[in-house]
């Protein structure tokens, strides 16, 4: 179509500027009338049948571009050549009259032969406007061919072949075509149709660079590169003798860039002989560049897509929970290892297959869960068993398709069982070690206050220093000892049992704690300790009475249990909406590297046969449960050999405060 296009034009443009020289020949009445625009001469017959040749005086109307007359040509020279009248037509055009006689040329026939040479020159515009036009519809369906054929998945190859083959056959310089790819910091040949084999060859795995050629250096530079002869450009000096040895003398290069800027590779118009490249290269080098941009970015996102795709494959195939991805139709369109594994099943079985075969209470489960869901799955030998199910949706324009991520919650649903088994189980000895205990600190208790009572009678009825006396003594202490362990375990127990609740009321100290105070006076004088209740300004806590208590008697009772000289110092602080009773002896201290283990159960300072102190080492560790569960805290300060202070922390209250707190 564009072939006939082209002749149809040409035909028209023929027919009017012959034509237009019929019509100055009869108007001038002259034999010979000639036309020259650019490459193209038309003439009237005439011109031939008396062989009048105009080419030196036409050239020196196209030099000057101004009319030229010769009425009378004798004195120039020129055979059989009597009149001349010649005036430019655009820029590279000339309309000429030519007679062997001479003749008489006025101002007014000069006037329309120029009016005449416009119309040539119009007729000739309208030409180049018409091929430019076809020529443009031309290259924009052969660059939407090349496109479709890319879209049609046409191989890298091939499409730049084409892309090669089509400049060349448009180019009128005889420009040869190479597009180099660009892998790393080396160039490889992706398309050279016309250059010699041992040529293109010896290209392949060029390292780009400053002075790389015309091609390498473009590349490295990323800008065009202009080489308007092979041998004399400096960047040729370690390819030259090569590249003239195959009759290559210029090269243009324009490096071929990705949408992010990217070097891809490099276009070139490679001549042989040494020039630069005119406008049509130009405009066909810009076409041809990014063309192959598209082809050489989408190659590059086609492996990267492929690269990824491999990659999720691998990660779906080694994933360990079954992966299904379901089409529309909720048939099985992916079915990786693991599912197979789980449903017992071959991927090649399924693929195709309606879901609904290996899960059919899909339908109940919404298009996308936020949490997964349990439901009956079925295996391919039909086997049921229980499900853990995650689904989303993959929306697109083309469909909407479900990602399903299966496990299989047989162990889980089997360990949740032992779990509530063992946890009942856990529950009931729980129980029966509380009603043991209860059981064994009422028998326990019974005996031994009655052993402790009648052993201080015997001792205050026996004469001191007698062995009925020691004797008494040594009973009415063990008994105590063994009391004092028994309501250890007792609590300790109760705090395993997450029995003890903290029931909080407003508290006055140092009121509350008075009778406490008094009765480790006495034990801390029988051993020969001064202890002191520094006054202060009454303060007030939220706490649980009982708790209280018994968290201060073993901190007190330890302060006396580890001091042999000097004494207990017992004082009240409040800091902000916290009150410390702080607890701080002159005993033997505690070293730094067992600070972090004082609160734990069993610990002791000393252990073994050869420990200096009696106890199971459950003190401090009980005292402080009791504090946490009342809302407060113990802190723990302490120097070897020179004693320990450790402080109560509890909320504070308002001192007038009627309202008790729950």
């Amino acid at each position: 179509m564009t072939g006939q296009a082209e002749a149809a034009t040409a035909y028209a443009l023929t027919h009017a500027i012959r034509s237009l020289l019929t019509l100055a020949s009869g108007a001038f009445r002259v034999p010979c009338v000639r036309l020259q625009l650019e490459n193209n001469v038309w003439e009237t017959e005439a011109c031939a049948t008396l062989r009048l040749d105009t080419a030196v005086l036409d050239a020196q109307v196209r030099a000057r571009q101004a009319p030229l007359v010769l009425e009378d040509t004798d004195a120039a020279g020129v055979p059989r050549l009597r009149f001349y009248a010649g005036v430019p037509v655009g820029e590279a055009g000339v309309l000429a009259l030519a007679d062997v006689r001479p003749r008489r040329f006025g101002p007014e026939q000069r006037l329309q032969l120029e009016a005449l040479a416009e119309l040539a020159a119009q007729l000739w515009r309208q030409e180049e406007t018409r091929r430019r036009q076809l020529r443009f519809e031309r290259l924009l369906r052969q660059k939407a061919a090349i496109l479709e054929r890319m879209a049609r998945g046409a191989p890298l190859q091939a499409v730049l072949e084409e892309i090669a083959r089509w400049i060349e056959s448009e180019s009128t310089s005889g420009a040869l075509v190479s597009i180099l790819m660009l892998r790393g910091d080396r160039v490889y040949h992706g398309a050279a149709p016309s250059l010699p084999e041992a040529y293109r060859r010896a290209i392949d795995g060029r390292q780009i660079g400053p002075a790389a050629g015309t091609c390498g250096t473009a590349a490295y530079h990323r800008t065009e590169v202009i080489t308007e002869d092979i041998a004399t450009d400096p960047r040729w000096e370690p390819y030259r003798a090569f590249a003239l040895a195959h009759g290559l003398r210029a090269c243009w290069s324009t490096p071929v860039l990705a949408s992010d800027g990217t070097v891809l590779g490099t276009f070139a118009l490679y001549y042989r002989e040494p020039r630069r490249p005119d406008a049509q290269d130009r405009e066909l080098v810009a076409l041809a560049t990014h063309l192959t941009a598209v082809a050489l970015e989408r190659a590059r996102q086609q492996a990267l897509l492929q690269t990824r795709e491999r990659q999720l494959m691998a990660v779906l195939e080694q994933a360990g929970d079954a992966v299904l991805l379901l089409d529309a139709e909720q048939r099985v369109t992916l079915f990786n290892r693991t599912a197979e594994r789980l449903f017992a099943c071959r991927a090649a079985d399924i693929l195709g297959q309606p879901v609904a075969r290996l899960l059919p209470g899909l339908r109940e489960v919404p298009a996308t869960t936020d949490e997964p869901v349990q439901l009956e799955a079925v295996r391919c030998d039909g086997t049921r068993f229980m499900a853990e199910l995650s689904r989303t949706t993959l929306t697109s324009e083309a469909s909407a398709e479900s990602l399903l991520i299966v496990r299989d919650l047989t162990e889980r649903l089997q360990h949740e069982a032992e779990l509530i088994r063992a946890r009942e189980e856990a529950e009931a000895m729980n129980r029966l070690k509380s009603t043991l205990l209860t059981n064994l600190s009422h028998e326990l208790r019974t005996p031994l206050t009655t052993v402790i009572g009648f052993a201080d009678v015997i001792r205050e009825e026996a004469a001191p220093g007698t062995l009925f006396h020691e004797f008494a003594q040594l009973i009415a202490d063990g008994g105590r000892r063994l009391l004092y362990t028994l309501e250890e375990v007792m609590e300790l127990a109760q705090l395993e049992a997450h029995t003890l609740k903290a029931n909080q009321e407003r508290l006055l100290l140092p009121e509350r704690l008075q009778p406490l105070m008094a009765t480790y006076r006495a034990w801390a004088e029988q051993k020969g300790l001064k202890f002191q209740v520094q006054q202060a300004p009454g303060v007030a806590v939220w706490a649980d009475p009982e708790l209280l208590e018994r968290a201060a008697e073993h901190l007190l009772d330890n302060a006396i249990k580890f001091t042999e000289q000097g004494g207990v110092t017992v004082r009240f602080r409040q800091v902000e909406d916290q009150v410390g009773i702080v607890i701080e002896d002159t005993g033997i201290g505690i070293s730094e590297a067992a600070l972090p283990h004082v609160f734990d159960e069993f610990w002791q300072a000393s252990s073994g046969i050869g420990r200096t102190h009696e106890g199971l080492g459950l003190g401090l560790a009980v005292a402080r449960r009791f504090v946490e569960i009342m809302g407060g805290r113990i802190e723990v300060e302490s120097t070897p050999g020179k004693g320990s202070r450790f402080t109560i922390w509890l909320p504070a209250a308002p001192l007038t405060a009627p309202v008790p707190r729950s």
